[in-house]
């Protein structure tokens, strides 16, 4: 432990900056660079649920009640988050209703916590905030240059003024920090896909908007995320599509009809972990094709029902090995027989 004249220093975590070099006007740690780039991510509260963690980032772009107590004990979590790929960092509320003096100190812990971690041996992507133009002075302290760099959208599409201070703030964190990657998650917004830098934008599962993947000028790539209505909530994850389950237990066990992300899938399987049915939906966010598990014509099968202008075809075709369906999803059809 960290030896100092402050008493009861702990309560002031001083270590968690311990041997940093401070920069800026606050004395903000700088981080290392870093080029990563996820192609999965998951929130932090919902890390539990995943079976491949090696193959996810743990984000923080959630409501900061749900990591709060992070900052506090950041070592109760290193154990399950080590088994993931690695962490885009806190992102402490910076917020016009709040105290300039809120919003200097959730900057700070955002930028210590990332040092902290980074040099705890985890894999980082620092996070880049802001609330006024005025924030442009400090905020971006100990970013590193050429690197990758990840921001949110969410809540900033709301209103003129937070789309317009978002803007300003991408492009000031480009003039200042020059990122190679910047990871937006989040809510598309056409206006950042001028930058050179590669947009990587991905969706985590608590807030609203789409999941694509964009290249350095705006070209669409393979999605990895999805999007769920607020009457489901995510259960598991199995090749990277959300097992969903309805919120109320007395629910259909029926997937949603509709998709909030272009191109994605959902999952249901029985509660004795037998797979029920997979659905896929198209670009224009309705479903495609369901293939389901059950009793068809008096015989249990495994059966594909397409979809045409938003209607369930009655006739289904069977699904057997070696047609293109079943060996395209034949590691989702546990229990199937």
């Amino acid at each position: 432990m960290l030896k100092t004249n402050v008493r009861k220093y702990d309560n002031f975590k001083l270590y968690y900056w311990h041997g940093a070099t401070l920069v800026g006007k606050y004395r903000l740690p700088q981080l290392a660079p870093t080029q990563a780039i996820p192609s999965k991510v998951i929130c932090f509260n919902e890390r539990k649920s995943i079976t491949k963690p090696e193959e996810y980032w743990v984000d923080f772009f959630i409501d900061d009640t749900l990591f709060e107590n992070f900052w506090n004990h950041p070592e109760m979590s290193f154990e399950n988050l080590k088994r993931f790929a690695g962490i885009i960092t806190t992102d402490y509320s910076m917020l016009p209703e709040m105290l300039p003096g809120q919003n200097i100190w959730n900057c700070t812990r955002n930028r210590v916590m990332a040092y902290y971690l980074q040099m705890k041996g985890f894999n980082i992507i620092p996070v880049a905030s802001w609330c006024f133009e005025s924030d442009f002075e400090w905020c971006f302290d100990g970013l590193p240059k050429n690197s990758s760099i990840a921001i949110s959208t969410n809540g900033c599409m709301s209103s003129p003024y937070g789309k317009r201070m978002l803007l300003r703030g991408v492009k000031e964190l480009q003039k200042q920090k020059s990122p190679t990657n910047l990871i937006v998650c989040g809510r598309h917004v056409d206006e950042l896909d001028i930058y050179e830098c590669a947009l990587l934008s991905l969706l985590f599962s608590a807030m609203e908007g789409a999941c694509y993947v964009m290249g350095s000028r705006g070209s669409f790539l393979e999605s990895g995320g999805f999007s769920t209505p607020a009457r489901w909530h995510t259960i598991d994850y199995v090749d990277g599509i959300k097992v969903l389950a309805p919120k109320d237990p007395k629910a259909s066990m029926n997937l949603p009809e509709r998709s909030n992300t272009p191109g994605t899938s959902y999952l249901l399987y029985r509660k004795n972990g037998d797979f029920d049915q997979l659905r896929v939906f198209g670009e224009n966010r309705m479903p495609q094709f369901d293939i389901d598990y059950g009793v068809h014509d008096g015989k249990k099968s495994l059966h594909v029902h397409y979809f045409t202008d938003g209607k369930r075809d009655k006739h289904p075709d069977i699904l057997h090995p070696g047609n293109t369906l079943y060996e395209k999803y034949k590691t989702l059809f546990k229990g199937v027989k």
